[in-house]
């Protein structure tokens, strides 16, 4: 059975939810690239971020990034 989330956290802890997002842009409208982003909904920021393509090895890059 799942757990209910809270409504909010305290900011001063490392959050054990969030979002992981990817979003497609175009540089000089030919070259697809990638926004990897890592967002924490319950304080305003986003936790992480990394450039890239959209395989495995950027996301890793991304999750490196945010793994303690």
């Amino acid at each position: 059975m799942g757990k209910l989330l809270l409504n909010a956290y305290d900011p001063e802890v490392i959050p054990e939810v969030s979002e992981l997002d990817k979003l497609q842009t175009y540089v000089k409208k030919t070259h697809k690239i990638w926004l990897w982003t890592a967002v924490y909904y319950f304080r305003s920021g986003i936790l992480g971020g990394v450039l890239g393509d959209p395989s495995s090895e950027t996301f890793e890059s991304l999750w490196d990034k945010l793994s303690p």
